[in-house]
């Protein structure tokens, strides 16, 4: 990404709560009207507050983890709170590109199921 290492003001609604992948890593996602991005930062009371549909305007560094845009936080502000962003309805091969990259979506398909070798199921969204 042309932006990587650039710091930037965002604004956006939340479209997830804190969560965590290490205990010293704290993520939420939040998006604008055509792009989203993850907010990630090691202080948990960063965005102990952040809840779908929280409206913030944050702070930070842009990088990326495995290809993935996300904004390193230096300072993150709760500016209202509403609802959440409306999923965008995509069919399952459009959700795998990166156009929709931490877009709130619902996927449209088919759920097909195969019965398989060791007597279990296999599903499939196609």
């Amino acid at each position: 990404p042309d932006r990587l290492g650039a710091p930037v003001r965002l604004r956006g609604v939340a479209s997830t709560r804190m969560y965590e992948t290490r205990k010293d890593l704290h993520y939420a996602v939040v998006q604008g009207d055509r792009e989203g991005v993850r907010l990630v930062t090691s202080d948990a009371d960063v965005l102990a507050r952040v809840r779908p549909g929280t409206r913030v305007e944050a702070t930070g560094v842009v990088a990326t983890y495995r290809g993935a845009e996300e904004l390193h936080l230096t300072d993150l502000r709760i500016v209202g709170h509403g609802l959440p962003p409306r999923p965008t309805t995509v069919l399952v091969a459009e959700a795998l590109g990166e156009s929709h990259s931490h877009l709130l979506v619902r996927i449209e398909g088919r759920l097909e199921t195969v019965e398989v070798a060791d007597g279990g199921l296999r599903h499939t969204l196609v």
